[in-house]
């Protein structure tokens, strides 16, 4: 369950970009027809309806997963939100609140996950229940209703008109309406019908029932609702003349009934912002053909830009390994056949054009060798971003070119030049990478020279001062004590081989060195101890 409500945050965060979108479009062509707002609404329920999407580099969306899978099992989780500064503002307090500690067996962040899934799921069922509740009382008021024509009842005790049923809509009146008034409200009512607007409106407060946890999801069917209303008020007075136009407006404020909560149901003739149907009504002018086009044009452009995805960041196996081996062809000159060339990289994204796929990433190569005595010691390293551009035919891939930036204050503006606008704040960040790239090619150095990973272990060390200090690891978490009895513990990261590891708790560095079995602290390199 917990699976499933972070792909459901994930695709309404996507969605999110979406309504934005729609929001600026709107505020753009505020004179369009209002039937081309109420379409845009309708890629917003594509996008939270549909769980896979085509990529596409002309998607806008920062990052079509920014909470990864990971998250809930990561003992140290992290977002990625595709927009690196907002990244470095969150990480930074998600790993520190959501650090688990080694003697926990389940992580913060699974507590999280949990925690928030239970309240999603009540959140669900108060809208539910609301939804339930206001039809079934809607319906007691209308159960002594009297019938006017077919699929038309008057009833007492309400003050605008409306239509109820999905199945079977039926529309009722207020009593006490002039002849004039009567087939205006008529007319409003039976456009709605038309539309089919008695099934959007209520899978839109579906839709919200689902991602009610999203603000912007909450913005945007309220102006679903109120576009729905223009629609049909546009459909109704578009042949009108001025005093028809005034005769509309008239019933309309007459009609109005007093501001509520918002609604799942039902389609009320008065009740979603009369104030701004009167002006648009009185003020209505037929759209030129030309602002159509351009409406619908950008809502082309929508579609295209937010219901896409940026292009996947995972590579086929047969194109990691020439990625692999191009890095390592980049250094062959320089090492020998007993030292160990390991490569570790992440990949932004992808580009295409034809037979040629541009992959964009950042990438670490290190250069191993073990000493007399059967330490690992790093002889060359290289980190930075790069552009590999191959060619596929038959399923094989064929080198084009291997670009990487420029060194020094050439690095910034090189990358600039090659990378796409989207990519170039993550490939200069060089530094985001660099832990779990040397993780990575650590291990790569431990399987080549046969060098057993130490997983598991408690050792006991003393500085100068004769302080004791337990360190407990255990796969990619530690936990240390200034005593085996101390108050004070904290949780880290660290980055290790066989010489020795250096380890970072809340900002604090300690630095160990091997000795036999076990390690001992080296006060002098490291932070001092709180």
């Amino acid at each position: 369950m917990a699976s499933l409500f972070l792909k459901l945050v994930n695709m309404s965060l996507s969605a999110g970009w979406l309504v934005l979108a729609v929001l600026a479009v709107r505020l753009l062509f505020k004179r369009a027809p209002k039937w081309l707002h109420c379409l845009l609404w309708g890629l917003v329920a594509v996008r939270l309806v549909c769980p896979v999407t085509v990529e596409s580099v002309l998607s806008l969306i920062p990052s079509a997963e920014p909470i990864p899978p990971t998250f809930i099992t990561s003992p140290s989780p992290e977002v990625d939100t595709g927009l690196p500064e907002l990244d470095a503002m969150l990480n930074p307090g998600l790993s520190g609140s959501l650090t688990t500690p080694l003697e926990n067996s389940v992580n913060a962040s699974q507590v999280l996950a949990f925690a928030a899934t239970v309240l999603w799921v009540v959140g669900m069922v108060c809208m539910a229940v609301y939804a339930l509740v206001s039809t079934l009382r809607l319906r007691y008021r209308v159960r002594e209703s009297m019938p006017l024509e077919a699929g038309v009842r008057v009833c007492d005790g309400i003050p605008s008109p409306f239509i109820l049923g999905v199945f079977r809509p039926r529309i009722y009146l207020p009593p006490g309406l002039s002849g004039e008034q009567t087939a205006y409200m008529l007319a409003h009512e039976r456009a709605h019908l038309k539309r089919c607007d008695h099934l959007w409106k209520p899978l839109g407060w579906l839709l919200l029932t689902v991602y009610w946890f999203n603000p912007l999801l909450w913005v945007a069917y309220v102006f679903l609702c109120r576009d729905i209303e223009q629609a049909c008020d546009e459909k109704v007075v578009r042949d009108m003349a001025v005093e028809g136009r005034k005769a509309y407006s008239a019933a309309l404020l007459a009609c109005s009934a007093p501001r509520r909560l918002i609604s799942a149901c039902p389609l009320a003739f008065g009740e979603s912002g009369v104030k701004q149907r009167i002006k648009s009504v009185l003020h209505y002018k037929k759209p030129a053909f030309w602002l159509i086009v351009a409406a619908a044009v950008a809502c082309v452009a929508v579609a295209v830009c937010f219901l896409t995805n940026p292009p996947s960041a995972k590579v086929e196996e047969s194109l990691d390994m020439l990625i692999v081996d191009t890095v390592k062809a980049q250094y062959a000159a320089t090492y020998d056949e007993a030292d160990c060339p390991a490569v570790a990289y992440t990949v932004f994204g992808t580009d295409k054009v034809g037979d040629r796929v541009t992959v964009y990433g950042m990438v670490l190569y290190q250069e191993y060798s073990i000493t007399e005595s059967g330490d690992l010691q790093v002889i060359k390293a290289g980190h930075n971003a790069f552009a590999l551009t191959v060619e596929k035919k038959d399923a094989a891939y064929t080198l084009v070119e291997y670009w990487v930036p420029k060194d020094g204050n050439e690095y910034e503006p090189s990358i600039r030049e090659k990378f796409p606008w989207r990519y170039e704040r993550r490939a200069m960040d060089t530094q985001r990478y660099i832990d779990r790239h040397q993780a990575a090619c650590l291990e790569i150095a431990r399987g080549f020279f046969g060098i057993a990973a130490r997983e598991d272990y408690t050792t006991y060390v003393c500085d100068v001062n004769g302080t004791t200090f337990s360190l407990e690891k255990a796969g990619d978490r530690c936990t240390f004590a200034a005593s085996g009895l101390a108050s004070y513990q904290c949780a880290g990261t660290y980055r290790m081989d066989n010489s020795g590891a250096t380890l970072v708790f809340d900002n604090m560095t300690l630095v160990f060195t091997r000795e036999g079995a076990g390690l001992v602290f080296d006060a002098k390199r490291s932070d001092e101890i709180p």
